[in-house]
C-alpha cells in the first residue's frame, strides 16, 4: 500500500515536471511572436527654431494587427503613419506611446513633430531626450556642438550641419549658431569630422573625443565674446524671420489679415509639417494668432 502511494506521488511530480518543461519550451515561441516587427532606422532633424522632426521606419510582419512605438515627447503634432505604399494607417496616441494598426503592412513609417525636446538659454540651445533605441540626429546648418553629456557613437558633417549617431539612453546636447571661429579652429573641426569617427568601447577617450571637448571649450569662450548688444536687441525672438516667414505674413495680409492654414499650404505649395513649423514660430513671436474653427486652424495677423 505504501509503495502504491509513493508511485502515485511520483507520477504527480512527473506530470508537474513535464508541464513545466512544456511551458518553458513554449516560452521562446511566445516571445518571438510578440517581436514580429523591428526598427530599421530612427532619425531626428533639429530645426533652427527648436522644432524637432522625428522619423522611424519599421519592418513589420503583415499578419501583425498593430505595433507600438515609444514617443520621444508627450506633446507631438503632425503625426503621420504610412505603409510601404505610402497609404495612411490609423493610430492611437497615449502619453508616451503610439499604437499603429499595421495589419497587411510589411513596412511602417512613422513621422511626427515636437517642440518639447529643445530649449534656449541666451545664445545656447539644448536638445534633451531619452531614447530607447540608437538614432541619428541632424542639427541645423551652421550650428556648433559645444557640450554633450557623453560621447556619441559617430560624428559627421553633412551640408554644413553636425550629424551625430546617438546610442540609447539619456542625452543632453548643447549647440549655438554663428560662432566666430579662427581659421585653425575651423580646420580642426573639418579634419575631425571629415570622416566617420566611431567612439571606442574602452574607458579611455580617443583623440577625436578629446578634440571634441577642446572644440566645446573654444566654442563656449567664443559665445562669451560674441557681441551681446546684437543679442539683446532681439531679446525674446527665437531667430530672425526667414524669406518663407515673410512670404507667409504677406499672404495673410493680402488675404484680409486672416486665412485658413489649409489655404495657406495650398497657395504656397508647402507640406503640412513645414507650414505648421512656420506658423508656430510666427505665433511664438507674437506676429500671428491661431484659433480652431471646426476641424481647421484659422491664422490671423496680430495688429
Amino acid at each position: 500500500m505504501r509503495n502504491l502511494r509513493i508511485l502515485g506521488l511520483a507520477s504527480k511530480w512527473g506530470a508537474a515536471f513535464l508541464l513545466s518543461a512544456i511551458c518553458l519550451l513554449a516560452l521562446p515561441a511566445v516571445v518571438s511572436q510578440s517581436s514580429s516587427y523591428s526598427l530599421q532606422s530612427f532619425d531626428i532633424v533639429v530645426y533652427r527654431d527648436g522644432l524637432v522632426h522625428v522619423k522611424m521606419e519599421f519592418s513589420v510582419n503583415a499578419t501583425e494587427p498593430s505595433i507600438s512605438a515609444r514617443l520621444l515627447a508627450s506633446s507631438v503634432a503632425n503625426v503621420l503613419a504610412v505603409d510601404q505604399s505610402s497609404m495612411p494607417l490609423d493610430y492611437v496616441l497615449s502619453a508616451s506611446n503610439v499604437t499603429i494598426f499595421s495589419l497587411g503592412a510589411s513596412k511602417v513609417t512613422l513621422e511626427y513633430d515636437t517642440l518639447d525636446l529643445t530649449k534656449k538659454d541666451g545664445r545656447v540651445w539644448t536638445l534633451t531626450l531619452d531614447t530607447p533605441y540608437e538614432l541619428r540626429a541632424v542639427f541645423p546648418q551652421n550650428s556648433t556642438i559645444i557640450a554633450m553629456n557623453m560621447p556619441p557613437r559617430k560624428i559627421e558633417i553633412g551640408n554644413n550641419a553636425p550629424i551625430l549617431t546617438l546610442s540609447s539612453g539619456h542625452w543632453e546636447i548643447s549647440y549655438v549658431f554663428e560662432i566666430l571661429a579662427t581659421a585653425s579652429y575651423t580646420t580642426a573641426v573639418q579634419h575631425s569630422t571629415s570622416s566617420s569617427v566611431t567612439q571606442p568601447s574602452s574607458e579611455t577617450p580617443s583623440s577625436s573625443w578629446i578634440l571634441t571637448v577642446t572644440v566645446a571649450t573654444v566654442a563656449l569662450a567664443a559665445v562669451g565674446l560674441v557681441g551681446l548688444r546684437h543679442v539683446r536687441s532681439r531679446a525674446g525672438l527665437r531667430g530672425e524671420l526667414t524669406s518663407e516667414d515673410r512670404e507667409i505674413l504677406e499672404l495673410i495680409s493680402s488675404s484680409g489679415g486672416r486665412i485658413l492654414e489649409s489655404q495657406l499650404r495650398d497657395k504656397l505649395g508647402i507640406p503640412k509639417a513645414t507650414a505648421w513649423r512656420h506658423v508656430r514660430k510666427l505665433e511664438r513671436l507674437g506676429l500671428i494668432r491661431v484659433r480652431r474653427l471646426g476641424l481647421q486652424n484659422e491664422i490671423e495677423l496680430v495688429s
